[in-house]
């Protein structure tokens, strides 16, 4: 029987349990998805419950969850859970939990905007509605007029909506979610921009021959060079995400630490001066998967030792070429080094990052052999 849900409750997170309960039921939420690719929650709990860089420092947030009661159309009667622990958002709860999702203020991004972060909700369109109610009067007492998203912690990993190829998994650090996701936030939401896609490249694929370039070499780097005196190339490798404020020190050393402690990033050195790089390592979704991204303790250990095996894919996790370094078949003969090193480590393909339509990069992978994968978009609600 149908199924509708009455008596809407949200509770607020501001404190430290209360940020744990909200990303409890935020996660449970996303678990009712059996193709989720969740995060690594020691890594959420970390960053969105104890704050412990400087980058989540900065921001400011303000965290929702809504509970309803439940009833089947149909029958004189309705569902209720017993009171059940809410973890400190409130009073114990009442109910089932029908969405969670937040709204991350940035001081960098224009006055009055802020991103939404990813929502997880049911589907109903009743919990939609009431989502974005709740939504709208938060944003009205901060007075925020724009929200843009979703977005996880940093709009340049698990960021935007995935509208197609559910049938395929989801890489690591790439939005995962619900095929009924995009209708739901079309009834709220307007898209924005251009979609991106990402792009599965055969290591079987060889590219065409190129002209060698005098000067050139490949040498690897310190990954954390690119938050200090390399954090322009990390700026180009953003730049084909507009709308969002360029990535500075702060959110490059969180990017780089959300990234699987293996990745490996490599150096183009051109005429002396570095040009490019490739941030590249394997794709841990499918132990993030089998074991929920290690929720409780037992999972978080044989994730822990599920890492330490070898996987069957790779990512490229970011790449670029200084503009002024383009269109000199550098960023091919870089594309070349990221193929050797996924055939020394046994991967079967490389997996891009969401590519904007007609960037050079997608343009890159399209004449390599790579084939089109998901496409994600950014949304925006205006007041």
């Amino acid at each position: 029987m149908d199924v509708t849900y009455f008596n809407f409750q949200t509770e607020y997170a501001v404190s430290h349990s209360q940020r744990r309960a909200f990303l409890q039921r935020w996660w449970s939420l996303g678990c009712d998805d059996p193709a989720w690719t969740p995060p690594c929650y020691a890594e959420y709990f970390q960053h969105l419950v104890q704050c412990r860089d400087a980058h989540t420092q900065r921001l400011r947030w303000v965290f929702l969850s809504q509970e309803a009661v439940r009833r089947r159309r149909g029958r004189n009667s309705w569902e209720m859970h017993t009171w059940v622990d809410s973890g400190g958002i409130g009073s114990p709860s009442l109910g089932t939990f029908t969405s969670a999702a937040g709204i991350v203020l940035d001081e960098r991004l224009d006055p009055g905007t802020a991103y939404l972060f990813l929502p997880h909700v049911i589907n109903d369109a009743g919990c939609s509605e009431s989502l974005f109610d709740a939504l709208a009067s938060t944003c009205a007492e901060l007075e925020i007029c724009r929200l843009l998203g979703p977005t996880s912690l940093s709009p340049y990993i698990e960021s935007g909506v995935q509208l197609d190829y559910w049938h395929l998994p989801v890489p690591n650090l790439v939005a995962s979610n619900p095929p009924y996701l995009p209708e739901l936030l079309a009834q709220f939401m307007q898209p924005v921009g251009k979609p991106f896609n990402l792009w599965h490249l055969p290591i079987s694929a060889r590219l065409a021959p190129s002209p060698q370039v005098p000067g050139l070499r490949f040498e690897p780097l310190a990954r954390a060079r690119l938050a200090d005196d390399l954090l322009p190339l990390m700026v180009a490798a953003c730049e084909a995400m507009p709308g969002f404020p360029p990535p500075d020190r702060l959110e490059v050393s969180y990017l780089l630490s959300r990234l699987p402690p293996t990745a490996q990033a490599w150096q183009a050195i051109y005429a002396g001066e570095m040009v490019g790089f490739a941030l590249i390592g394997p794709d841990i979704s499918p132990a993030l998967r089998a074991w929920r991204g290690g929720r409780n303790l037992v999972a978080r250990l044989i994730l822990s030792l599920a890492l330490e095996r070898p996987f069957l894919h790779g990512r490229i996790y970011f790449a670029s070429v200084l503009p002024a370094f383009r269109r000199q078949g550098l960023g091919r003969h870089l594309l070349h080094q990221a193929i050797q090193l996924a055939l020394a480590a046994g991967w079967r393909s490389l997996i891009s990052a969401p590519l904007a339509e007609g960037s050079p990069g997608a343009a890159l992978l399209a004449s390599a052999g790579a084939q089109r994968g998901a496409a994600y978009r950014f949304f925006e609600l205006e007041w």
